[in-house]
């Protein structure tokens, strides 16, 4: 309704690790983030243990990211766009930042170019006012690389011309009783499949990714936004979907004396709730096109971006079927 202007230190993370054997390793994350209701405390986001026998071997326990899709294993930082995709993305019913307490067991072949994950974690228990914490979250993820591998646990959605990639992911997650009411508890189930192509060329580097992602909860309603802890609603239930396309120059740039490499990125990504409560059952989207200047990959980029985001919410909702627009200076670096 109004141009408003903000500056915003939206986020900061520490990283911790030790390796104590050769086969045991700790990891200790924190987070600070901007929400209101948050600003500015330090709050946990991973505190695990992995313990490696060998490249097909591997378990982690304690809070971590379980087997998900690629958005999620990528992290907010990893993200070939600035900023985490929109709603209908990823919005498993997680316990906070894409994080669950529990065991994930994983391997990888051939360097990584198939890699397999299953976790076993606390879900949904206690959405709902559905109190039963009998039943685990089970998660299960198959990443097949049909050019060069992807090796370890996380992903990445763009290797700036480093390798050409071309990526299959499998998701499927479930759980008892894990939507609903405690009087009418029913099942939570979802999966998605997603895509990622990077290729390089003599005139410059192409990324193309996409992701389709399907939630049930077998007959339930379920929220916009199945993150966050506190939630009592039940998970969101529909399906979302999301596509991508980058290019990278292949020359160089110096800007203020800084070395760089010029990118447009698009995406546009779409949450449609099916069975949902009245205040959340009609179709948000949100297009973005931005230029990215990459000083060193991940670790260093400067993102101006323009986002129009359809809002969606119910009739008598004051921003129903809104459009909202943005334009944005964002800057990441990481060490």
């Amino acid at each position: 309704r109004s141009w408003d202007k903000n500056f915003d230190v939206t986020n900061m993370r520490l990283y911790m690790g030790a390796k104590i054997t050769d086969q045991i390793s700790t990891y200790f994350n924190t987070e600070i983030n901007n929400i209101a209701a948050q600003e500015d405390l330090v709050k946990l986001l991973d505190a695990f243990a992995e313990y490696t026998w060998s490249d097909l071997h591997h378990i982690r326990f304690g809070r971590h990211l379980p087997a998900s899709d690629r958005y999620n294993l990528d992290g907010p930082y990893y993200q070939n766009s600035y900023e985490f995709p929109f709603n209908g993305i990823s919005m498993y019913a997680f316990k906070d930042t894409g994080r669950v307490e529990g065991i994930s067991y994983w391997g990888q072949i051939d360097g990584g170019k198939f890699k397999y994950q299953f976790s076993a974690a606390e879900g949904a228990e206690g959405r709902g006012n559905n109190e039963d914490p009998d039943h685990l979250m089970y998660t299960g993820r198959l990443t097949f690389c049909l050019w060069e591998p992807e090796p370890g646990f996380y992903n990445s959605s763009a290797f700036y011309g480093a390798k050409d990639v071309c990526t299959i992911g499998l998701v499927g997650v479930h759980q008892s009783d894990g939507a609903g009411t405690a009087a009418k508890p029913t099942d939570y189930t979802a999966w998605n499949i997603d895509f990622l192509l990077e290729k390089t060329y003599d005139w410059g580097t192409i990324d193309i990714e996409a992701g389709y992602f399907d939630y049930s909860n077998h007959g339930t309603g379920g929220a916009d936004n199945a993150g966050g802890s506190g939630a009592t609603d039940s998970p969101f239930a529909g399906q979302g979907w999301s596509a991508g396309f980058s290019y990278l120059f292949p020359e160089k740039a110096t800007i203020l004396s800084i070395e760089g490499t010029p990118q447009i990125v698009t995406r546009y990504t779409e949450a449609d709730p099916t069975g949902a409560g009245v205040t959340h059952q009609y179709t948000q989207n949100q297009l973005e096109l931005a230029l990215q200047y990459i000083i060193q990959p991940y670790n260093a980029k400067i993102s101006l971006a323009w986002k129009n985001t359809h809002t969606g919410g119910a009739v008598n909702d004051t921003d129903w079927n809104e459009d909202r627009q943005e334009v944005k200076l964002g800057m990441q670096f990481q060490h």
